[in-house]
């Protein structure tokens, strides 16, 4: 949580993959973007059952995901 929390309830999701097993990021997740000039907002991050399926599909080329949501 940054700053007083979440105030507006407005979400912005974005993935973060990784290869090599999750060891090697590819891309990258600006959260600080993703917030926008809010001054209170939250950052989740988790694996959701979307990314669990869509890890076991992407597996076979090592190709990991992760959900990063932003709540302003």
């Amino acid at each position: 949580i940054v700053g007083n929390g979440p105030q507006t309830g407005i979400k912005v999701e974005r993935k973060q993959w990784y290869a090599l097993w999750g060891l090697v990021p590819v891309g990258f997740v600006d959260t600080k973007e993703l917030a926008g000039d809010a001054k209170d907002y939250e950052i989740y991050t988790r694996q959701n059952a979307g990314d669990f399926f869509l890890n076991l599909l992407t597996g076979i080329v090592t190709f990991q995901s992760r959900t990063v949501t932003v709540t302003k």
